[in-house]
């Protein structure tokens, strides 16, 4: 959050937190699939 204060003065962090816990999931869940589907299993 400390960030996005400096970029944008009038963000609203409840916003900000909400929108980054959004894409964390998104991005979790594409990788849940990968796992799922043996992208990793060479590693």
């Amino acid at each position: 959050m400390k960030f996005t204060d400096w970029d944008v003065p009038e963000a609203d962090d409840n916003e900000a937190a909400k929108l980054l816990i959004e894409i964390i999931k998104e991005e979790v869940t594409k990788i849940e699939a990968d796992i799922e589907a043996g992208k990793y299993e060479n590693y």
